[in-house]
């Protein structure tokens, strides 16, 4: 998966999964404990070989299809030469501001690819889920949901996928973070032991830039308290058998591109978490 936006997509299949894989698969890959509620997908429990996935991410530049194929412990398994099928279209659904229909319809060419991957007898059971990011966040509330209401109609009528209007929406800054933080980590083999075994990383995205990293309980106990509303500082997960605390902090425009980085960047390699 070493394209643009591979590890994003397996962020949102693992969200799609998170809830129920403590008890559907045998050595407990992901779990959540704390932050965002996890919409929770009950087929997916007894997932046999050969269940798929059909991911949007909807980014700031550009809506991107992935098609998964996975087994009951949430192996990929192999779709032609790749582990997924891969398809774009351009601009983002944010450039359509104010044009929910176009933004829904720009997006026809890639649900009708992925009609023609997932098997018929399958598509009942094939769950479709939308995350979109910095891009829908910056137009505002009121557009952004106009837009993904009419994406969610263009799944429900367009498609036989299992489909759950929640599970086309806009991820926020943290969950964005932290789930990337997952994803990089479950990628790499670092989960499932000690916190500072794993590793940070800093998203450079085309609308905002998040990082992310474990610290220690000591550290999360000590996180200040956020206002009503707002993002927390530290997401609890729980990760084959084990608890991580990951610090996530997002920038938005202004503050953003190399400034940001190397703002962020101080802050990793200084550990000032809390000043």
């Amino acid at each position: 998966m070493a394209r643009s936006g591979g590890i994003e997509a397996l962020v949102l299949l693992l969200l799609l999964v998170s809830s129920h894989a403590s008890s559907a698969f045998d050595d407990g890959v992901l779990g959540r404990k704390g932050g965002a509620i996890i919409n929770q997908v009950p087929e997916l429990a007894s997932a046999a070989p050969g269940k798929y996935a059909v991911i949007f991410d909807a980014g700031s530049t550009a809506t991107r299809l992935h098609v998964f194929s996975f087994d009951k412990k949430m192996e990929l398994l192999k779709m032609g030469d790749d582990v997924e099928v891969y398809a774009t279209v351009e601009p983002g659904l944010s450039s359509y501001a104010g044009r929910p229909k176009e933004a829904a319809n720009s997006m026809l060419p890639l649900l009708e690819k992925a009609n023609g991957i997932v098997p018929g007898s399958l598509m009942k059971e094939t769950p479709v889920k939308l995350g979109a990011t910095a891009g829908l966040r910056l137009i505002g509330d009121d557009k952004a949901e106009q837009i993904l209401e009419a994406v969610r109609d263009l799944v429900h009528t367009k498609s036989k996928f299992q489909y759950n209007p929640s599970w086309i929406n806009v991820l926020e800054g943290s969950q964005e973070g932290s789930y990337l933080w997952v994803a990089l980590n479950y990628l790499l083999g670092k989960l499932g032991g000690d916190y500072a075994k794993t590793v940070g990383v800093i998203d450079l995205g085309g609308g905002s830039v998040q990082m992310a990293y474990a610290i220690s309980p000591d550290a999360a106990a000590a996180a200040p308290v956020v206002p009503h509303g707002k993002d927390p500082y530290v997401t609890k997960e729980y990760l084959k058998g084990r608890d991580y605390n990951v610090y996530v902090h997002r920038l938005d425009p202004p503050l953003h591109g190399l400034m940001a980085t190397c703002f962020l960047m101080n802050v990793f390699i200084n550990d000032k978490i809390w000043n």
